[in-house]
């Protein structure tokens, strides 16, 4: 629910990351709808006439200068379109598409943390910087919490290492962004920057690959911190632990600074 209603208003992160990519079909619905809702925008000729807001705040920018609202109700038309076939589509494609091995890793993970009854579960730094509180993250989806706890690492090398033992559960192919899940079951989103997906993969270069088993340190993604800066984008890194809830509580370093490898997070398990 707090996904959809973030999207509603243009912040789809939430949804992306927490929901769609995880599972992909539904993904690729939403991917499949968008274009033809947005092919048949086109066909119609639905122009912006100013800059305007993200989700249902565009609809101003739609507005003629005459005040005329044709456009905007096309739009909603649209809208309302897209929202009900990338539900149905999602509903008739299916939801339990985890990849097998992202999947196994999971049901094993579970398993040893029943056996072994861990108190923890931890997750070294990927990279050096300057440690931020979570809620001074310079985006809502991560400042509020919405996604999970974490923290937010304004690096000052542009090294992206992993944090533990696990698997690459997604990498976008813009490469400012990937989310892991430890040996342990720890689910981690790493967002490189912030609004760094405009920039469409340029000044990162990734060295992983989805569903490839990663061992802590290793090195997934070099950014040029200049260059992302240089082109108007903040390059904060907010890490969240995505499954949360899983855990009592998930407790961050007190450290002002960390340096990479190490401790970062500690989710604190059920005995």
């Amino acid at each position: 629910i707090p996904a959809i209603i973030s999207g509603i208003f243009g912040v789809t992160e939430p949804a992306i990351y927490g929901i769609t990519l995880p599972k992909k079909r539904p993904f690729w619905a939403s991917c499949i709808v968008g274009a033809v809702t947005g092919a048949i925008a086109m066909a119609l000729q639905i122009p912006s006439y100013q800059m305007g807001g993200l989700g249902v705040f565009r609809y101003t920018s739609m507005i003629s200068p005459d005040g005329g609202l044709n456009f905007v109700i096309y739009s909603v038309i649209l809208d309302v379109v897209a929202v009900i076939a990338s539900f149905a589509l999602a509903y008739v494609l299916g939801f339990d598409d985890d990849a097998p091995t992202i999947a196994m890793t999971k049901n094993e993970a579970k398993d040893s943390i029943a056996g072994k009854k861990l108190g923890k579960q931890e997750a070294f730094s990927p990279v050096e910087g300057k440690i931020l509180p979570l809620n001074q993250a310079k985006d809502a989806a991560f400042s509020e919490g919405i996604m999970g706890k974490g923290v937010v690492v304004e690096p000052t090398i542009g090294v992206l290492l992993a944090p533990f033992d696990g698997v690459v559960m997604s990498l976008f192919p813009t490469k400012h962004a990937i989310g892991l899940i430890s040996d342990d079951g720890m689910e981690l989103l790493i967002h490189i920057g912030i609004d760094t997906v405009q920039l469409n993969g340029e000044h990162f270069e990734a060295f992983v690959t989805q569903n490839e088993k990663v061992k802590k340190g290793q090195k997934m993604i070099n950014f040029d911190i200049p260059a992302i800066e240089a082109a108007g984008f903040s390059t904060q890194i907010p890490i969240i632990v995505t499954n949360t809830n899983d855990y009592e509580d998930v407790i961050a370093t007190t450290r002002p600074t960390i340096k990479k490898g190490e401790l970062l997070l500690t989710a604190v398990t059920s005995q």
